[in-house]
């Protein structure tokens, strides 16, 4: 003989606690704060978290920072496998954009900080390098890489501010 048993549909819920240990803890400061949303907080890794949150980021300006600098939080993902590639509190000025394979290019506009000036300050700092082809049309780079991540027939970087999709290239785009 053999006994079937029927369960009733059963209700579970479920809590989880995830506990994120911050990379840098020396980004905040009390002097000049900025609120981002759908970012990840101070130094822990955006895959650490379930879902976007927003969070409060305070970066110091240098006393002798040039008045169209600015000093904000800049995170630079690669792919799944190898994680961030920088994340924190950077100073970025108006600057030029050098790529190995493609010389030295004015990136955007002379006035104001873009993302591009951001990440070329991010390698400059913390040492990465980063490669891409430059469109005179547009005045912008094609990144193909950055530090060891490297775009493929499927992946490609991107630029995003506040995490989506901006209109311009990293050169045209405003931080």
């Amino acid at each position: 003989m053999t006994v079937l048993w029927t369960l009733l549909p059963h209700t579970a819920t479920i809590v989880t606690t995830n506990t994120i240990i911050a990379t840098i803890p020396t980004c905040v400061s009390p002097t000049t704060s900025t609120v981002y949303g759908s970012i990840s907080l101070c130094g822990a890794p955006a895959a650490t978290y379930p879902s976007p949150t927003t969070g409060q980021i305070t970066c110091t300006q240098p006393a002798d920072a040039p008045s169209e600098s600015v000093n904000a939080f800049h995170h630079i993902e690669a792919d799944d496998t190898q994680g961030t590639a920088f994340e924190g509190c950077i100073f970025a000025g108006p600057s030029d954009s050098t790529t190995l394979s493609r010389g030295t290019h004015q990136c955007g506009t002379s006035t104001g900080v873009s993302l591009s000036s951001r990440k070329d300050a991010a390698a400059r700092l913390i040492g990465f390098t980063y490669a891409g082809t430059y469109s005179p049309l547009f005045q912008d780079y094609f990144i193909t890489r950055i530090a060891s991540t490297a775009q493929t027939d499927i992946q490609s970087w991107g630029v995003l501010n506040n995490s989506v999709f901006t209109t311009l290239g990293g050169c045209g785009a405003q931080a």
